[in-house]
């Protein structure tokens, strides 16, 4: 059987569907928890666009980030998004827990996201040189 992946429980997929299959069986074990999304900059981000300064934004402590995602990550997201609608679920970027909300949507490949002002600094002293 090539192209078939068996999970516990003997749960044949195709190689296409594993992934979500197996987003579906890491998400499903935690679902007293929120779920995890969660980002490399360097991995998954295609576009970074930060907004220094807004007369919008009133919380002095964060920068509003503009994020594109790499195909794969959009994948992950959309599949992650979709499997926790209507639960909470927790969003981390570079290893740093920004925030836990309700999904009521299919996130896709690109958002907006408050993060803090560390986090930007650290960004733009990472890709700007």
């Amino acid at each position: 059987m090539q192209g078939l992946m068996t999970l516990p429980g003997s749960v044949a997929m195709t190689n296409k569907w594993s992934a979500y299959g197996l987003l579906f069986a890491s998400v499903s074990v935690f679902a007293e928890d929120a779920a995890r999304l969660e980002y490399s900059s360097a991995n998954d981000f295609t576009e970074i666009s930060l907004e220094l300064k807004s007369i919008h934004n009133l919380n002095a402590d964060t920068v509003s980030a503009s994020i594109t995602l790499s195909e794969e990550a959009k994948a992950r997201t959309t599949a992650i998004t979709t499997l926790t609608y209507g639960k909470q679920m927790t969003l981390y970027i570079d290893g740093r827990r920004l925030y836990t909300s309700h999904v009521q949507g299919i996130m896709g490949g690109s958002f907006r996201v408050a993060v803090p002002k560390d986090l930007a600094a650290e960004w733009a002293t990472r890709y700007l040189h």
